[in-house]
């Protein structure tokens, strides 16, 4: 749960970086940090568990791949809008994960 939440979070700190550089028009960081919030989505896309996760896994599996359309919209198109889109979905599943990270507890070893 724990990387879960670290690559969300790293996802949405690439696409506000990546906001800021649309702003200022710098074209180059814009794209290198969309790409890695890209990479990042595209990783938790890809680790989901279909089987085990049946419904809420399929969901999610559609959001991520919502998500990186928009991603690669907003970096055509230079789309602001798109990004905070993006952001703002980021946010809500990492809420979602977060407080699922709170009611986990592992199991103990040997007990």
């Amino acid at each position: 749960l724990q990387l879960v939440l670290r690559m969300m979070q790293g996802a949405h700190d690439s696409v506000t970086m990546a906001r800021g550089h649309i702003r200022r028009g710098e074209v180059g960081p814009k794209g290198e940090q969309i790409g890695r919030a890209i990479g990042l989505i595209d990783g938790l896309r890809v680790c989901l568990d279909m089987e085990a996760g049946q419904e809420i896994a399929a969901n999610l599996e559609s959001l991520y791949a919502y998500m990186l359309n928009r991603l690669s919209d907003a970096n055509v198109r230079n789309d602001d809008d798109a990004l905070g889109e993006v952001a703002d979905l980021l946010g809500e599943i990492r809420a979602g994960w977060q407080a699922m990270s709170q009611d986990y507890e592992p199991e103990t070893v040997g007990a």
